[in-house]
């Protein structure tokens, strides 16, 4: 992925954490799923396509939340941000959903554990 999505991600973390603590949605969601991906369509069907998919899986399985995304302005990358009490259950729960779309392929999937500052307990994998 390229620098400015780890940057932005770093200058979010505490702003995330600052939210997570006081927001009761979040509070209860410890765990973090950042999906990082590369995109490159012309608009943002097939992405709000998935992320609708997503959000009834996710609601379907009680796996947390799915909290938003961003998109590049060239739609050449983007980030989506999933909370829930395991984000390995949370990545498990989507992963073959996820592995069906073709801007996917390739995707870094960032599951964090515990608090999202440090990123001491943090496991990335790359989806096939």
């Amino acid at each position: 992925m390229k620098t400015i999505n780890k940057n932005l991600a770093k200058k979010l973390i505490p702003l995330v954490n600052k939210v997570s603590d006081n927001d009761p949605i979040h509070s209860s969601l410890k765990q973090a799923l950042f999906i990082y991906f590369d995109y490159g369509y012309e608009t943002t069907y097939e992405l709000y396509t998935l992320m609708y998919e997503l959000i009834e899986i996710i609601k379907e399985k009680d796996l947390g939340v799915y909290d938003g995304n961003e998109l590049a302005l060239d739609h050449s990358d983007g980030i989506m941000y999933m909370y829930g009490p395991s984000a390995e259950r949370l990545f498990n729960g989507i992963k073959s959903t996820l592995e069906k779309v073709d801007f996917m392929k390739g995707a870094k999937a960032n599951m964090r554990f515990g608090p999202l500052e440090g990123g001491k307990n943090e496991i990335t994998v790359q989806i096939k």
